[in-house]
């Protein structure tokens, strides 16, 4: 799971948020990890196409011109 996880993240060019009452293992395959209101700061500075309040979540990163 955790390969098919990481391929995907490289084939969507996605970011892997958690908060951080997550497992440790999904912990681990975050790219970012932290309260709520750190993961909304981070999202926005991803440039993700969308936010979510969901406990972790997939989100695309922006093509930037």
């Amino acid at each position: 799971m955790e390969a098919k996880i990481r391929a995907l993240k490289a084939e969507k060019n996605a970011v892997v948020m958690a908060h951080n009452y997550q497992p440790l293992d999904i912990q681990a395959l975050a790219d970012v990890v932290g309260d709520s209101l750190e993961l909304a700061v981070k999202a926005k500075e991803t440039g993700a196409d969308r936010s979510s309040s969901a406990a972790s979540g997939l989100w695309p990163r922006r093509q930037r011109s």
